[in-house]
């Protein structure tokens, strides 16, 4: 009965010769999918073509949507099928085509083989992580560079070994973790996932209150982890707008060469699709055509066979018309060959890239996986005490920009230039301007509303003045917009002293010379000649006198008619 120090030293030497197999890249397991196992145990590509051009096709979709769940839609909205060779059962060996889903993509994608790249030890197991009683699991996974072996070009590769690692790269920064930005999602925040609070570093959490309110950003991590108060909170039109304007200002040098490059990838991306198609097309001919030549090789008195075969040429018959009706079904559907009039209008986009940026074709995840390639993130540090909020770009190439911008606060009395405005509004009133001109006057000289608006309006200014206690009387009859001897109706009222009711009736029934401005109102031309004439009107008719009012009714003409 041997003891449990000889058991341990037995498993040990077990252990070590099988980690030494593993150091000389000859310890094989089941190949995955794309590979075969050949009879002197190494793994080779599969020889089948159309299993080729679809792992071909996985990695591509894969550069072109970059997430896994972009890859899984995409292949599955072109009926993609995933080869598979069974490990055991009854069709051992035989290749299969099953739907792709996400867990076979995943493994597909983080294995170093499709790169020449022989690993060991990925899924070594961790005791202090396994549960009691059950033995096997507390494994975790490990990058290929921390793998017990890693042995570059050892094995038949379908990509370059720069590609793995960049794809390893956009699914860890896929994953939603506090240092990571996360997989671009449908939300319209162009920031999201980019944006990080500048006091305490933890990426802000976008907000989308409801489809009309205005999206915000919030550091909150604290007070979830570490029960610690909200650092900072921010408007959402601060750090999109900014990285908007970024990102056409930092695309349009090259915009000719990103037009070209799209007429390329659509060419591409059609191609490979019409190859997959056209190698279904041909497996299904040929299992059609393979299943009646087995038939005819049975015996026709050996009726326990010959039924089973002639089962399955019917079966394959069916399924080649199957695959002939959505073969033709995507041939209407899918993209034509682009013409010469496409590839200018392609061409000419290249001169209006904000026109393209807001096309409603453009979706927001399309946005953003453009903002995250030049990209890296954002810092920004919101000022509580007023509107400034400083605002750090950290590029792609390693190049940091430094900018402050605005943001909209509550009130007025949080903008840096509250005093400047509160003086400004107060000298206004007291010309005893309309709260429309005053609110031109405003806009002109650069001051801004504290509220999600660029410019003042005349409601705005007079709320302001009222919370501010300011008073004004309107200044009727103001020069602005009036020739020589001009009046609006209120002003030559104070002038004659009469009601601006009177002046206005005068002006209805034709007894003063008017005209209309460029809003619609009665502008009235009087003279001193006309004044004096206009007071007789007004004690004429105050005292009812008929027998002079005709010759006073009607007014003075006005000069050069």
């Amino acid at each position: 009965m041997m003891s449990g120090a000889e058991l341990h030293v037995l498993k040990e030497r077990m252990y070590q010769g099988k980690l030494d197999k593993a150091r000389r890249g000859e310890l094989l397991s089941t190949p995955p999918i794309g590979h075969v196992r050949l009879p002197s145990g190494e793994w080779a590509i599969d020889p089948d073509e159309q299993v080729q051009a679809t792992v071909r096709l996985v990695f591509d979709e894969f550069d072109r949507r970059g997430a896994l769940r972009g890859l899984l839609r995409s292949l599955v909205a072109h009926k993609v099928l995933i080869p598979v060779r069974p490990t055991s059962g009854a069709n051992r060996g035989d290749l299969g085509w099953r739907r792709p889903n996400r867990m076979t993509l995943q493994n597909l994608l983080h294995h170093p083989c499709y790169a020449g790249a022989y690993r060991f030890g990925h899924r070594e197991a961790d005791p202090r992580r396994e549960p009691a009683g059950r033995p096997g699991t507390g494994r975790r996974h490990r990058r290929p560079e921390e793998c017990l072996v890693l042995i570059h070009d050892r094995l038949p590769a379908s990509i370059t070994w720069g590609r793995f690692c960049a794809n390893q790269d956009r699914l860890e920064a896929n994953r939603a973790k506090n240092d990571r930005p996360g997989a671009p999602r449908r939300g319209p925040s162009l920031p999201a996932g980019l944006l990080r609070c500048g006091r305490c570093g933890r990426r802000m959490l976008v907000q989308y209150p409801g489809p009309k309110a205005q999206v915000s950003y919030r550091c909150t991590r604290g007070s979830g982890d570490d029960a610690e108060p909200p650092c900072q909170s921010l408007s959402g039109r601060v750090p999109e707008g900014l990285v908007r304007d970024q990102l056409l200002a930092a695309v349009a040098p090259a915009a000719l060469e990103a037009s070209l490059a799209a007429v390329a990838e659509v060419e591409r991306e059609r191609s490979e699709l019409a190859r997959q198609w056209r190698l279904r097309l041909e497996r299904a001919r040929y299992e059609a055509g393979r299943a009646p030549r087995q038939y005819q090789a049975c015996e026709p008195e050996n009726r326990l066979v010959a039924r089973e075969l002639e089962r399955r040429r019917e079966e394959a018959l069916k399924h080649q018309r199957q695959v002939e009706d959505e073969y033709g079904r995507w041939q209407r559907s899918a993209p034509g060959r682009l013409s010469a009039e496409d590839e200018r209008a392609i061409r000419s986009l290249a001169e209006d890239l904000p026109a393209v940026w807001r096309a409603p074709t453009t979706t927001p995840a399309e946005e953003k996986r453009i903002a995250r390639l030049l990209v890296d993130h954002l810092s920004a540090t919101v000022d509580k005490e007023s509107e400034r909020v400083d605002v750090t770009i950290h590029r792609a190439g390693g190049l940091v920009q430094a900018l402050r911008l605005d943001r909209p606060v509550a009130g007025d009395e949080q903008r840096s230039d509250s005093p400047r405005l509160a003086s400004r509004l107060r000298r206004l009133c007291e010309e005893r301007l309309s709260p429309a001109v005053i609110a031109g006057r405003l806009n002109a000289e650069g001051l801004r509303p504290p509220k999600r608006t660029d410019r003042f309006t005349g409601r705005m200014v007079w709320r302001l003045a009222s919370r501010l206690g300011l008073r004004w009387r309107e200044r009727h009859g103001s020069p602005e917009g009036l020739g020589p001897d001009e009046y609006r109706p209120k002003g030559l009222a104070l002038r004659l002293g009469a009601r601006r009711d009177v002046v206005r009736w005068w002006a209805r029934a034709g007894y003063v010379a008017t005209r209309r401005d460029g809003r619609g109102h009665h502008v009235i031309w009087a003279d001193e000649d006309e004044l004096r004439r206009l007071r007789s009107l007004h004690q004429l008719l105050g005292t009812r006198t008929a027998e002079g009012l005709g010759a006073l009714r009607v007014p003075k003409p006005r000069p050069g008619r």
